[in-house]
């Protein structure tokens, strides 16, 4: 149940089942459309991200009940979510779902499927660290000259990438055959699925450009692939790194990958990854057009 604003008998019935409960789930959500009263959608804009009316209190008074609580979000925007996670004992952002959302929700907390879906964007803790992402200019995405702001870190609540699993993921034998500016560069690793049960992994590649003509993001995502797993199973991913997936516009305006130095990131997500190496691309600066951009290739055996 969810509160409407002002609406004292909706908590007090919401807190009074929760009480009888073995385990709560409060939804808390936006109301997504294009209506005066809709919070979430095109043309709704808002100065705040918290979540609107009444809902953090409904989640603090059930929570107060002292039975296990989960907290479902779902929002088709970006909210801070910081108190909602100190509050309930797990938290599931489930965005828009669909038809289905009833099952797949249910499936997810009562342990019938494993999780394993990872954040298209940063969460921020606060609305005044955005924008944040995964890919700032070098040197970027912080306070200058101390690194937090005199409130609070910098860091986002999670980063890009970011997401649990009911289960447990280990990384190993990270090996890079680099390439060249014309030549792919392959990245192998293996992953073993070292908790109790079946899940599925989402491998990540971030690459970063370490000796760019220009300010390079400090990060990008260059690859990922979804990895299912048995427990105890191992498989080994491969990256085909192609030398257009690092291109970018130099200070002529022209598209192109330059030799040099790149560091690579596998596994975990934006900033924390498992295994990281460092690659020396040969070869002279080579132009490429965008609509030539080769994907990431992802294989596993």
């Amino acid at each position: 149940m969810t509160a409407r604003p002002g609406d004292d008998e909706a908590i007090v019935e919401a807190v009074e089942v929760a009480r009888s409960a073995g385990l709560a789930v409060v939804c808390l959500a936006g109301r997504s459309g294009l209506t005066p009263d809709a919070t979430v959608g095109e043309a709704r804009d808002a100065s705040s991200l918290d979540l609107t009316g009444r809902q953090i209190e409904l989640l603090q008074r059930v929570v107060a009940t002292g039975v296990p609580t989960v907290a479902v979000v779902c929002s088709g925007r970006v909210h801070t979510l910081a108190e909602v996670e100190q509050l309930a004992n797990a938290t599931l952002l489930a965005w828009v779902p669909g038809i289905e959302s009833g099952t797949a929700i249910a499936r997810i907390v009562f342990g019938e499927s494993c999780p394993s879906g990872r954040l298209p964007i940063s969460l921020p803790a606060s609305v005044g660290q955005v924008p944040v992402h995964h890919a700032p200019r070098a040197g970027g995405g912080r306070s200058q000259f101390w690194g937090d702001y005199t409130d609070g870190p910098t860091a986002p609540l999670h980063p890009f990438g970011y997401g649990l699993s009911t289960t447990e993921f280990a990384y190993s034998d990270l090996h890079v055959t680099g390439g060249s500016t014309t030549e792919v560069t392959m990245v192998a690793v293996t992953v073993t699925n070292s908790g109790p049960r079946r899940g599925t992994e989402v491998v990540q590649l971030y690459a970063r450009d370490e000796v760019a003509s220009v300010a390079r993001p400090e990060r990008q995502l260059v690859g990922f692939t979804r990895v299912p797993l048995e427990a105890g199973e191992a498989r080994t991913v491969t990256f085909a790194l192609h030398p257009s997936r690092l291109a970018f516009f130099d200070e002529d305006f022209r598209f192109v990958c330059e030799p040099g130095a790149f560091d690579l990131e596998v596994g975990g997500w934006a900033g924390a990854p498992a295994l990281t190496a460092t690659v020396d691309l040969g070869g002279d600066v080579h132009q490429y057009r965008q609509r030539e951009v080769v994907a990431t290739a992802a294989s596993i055996s």
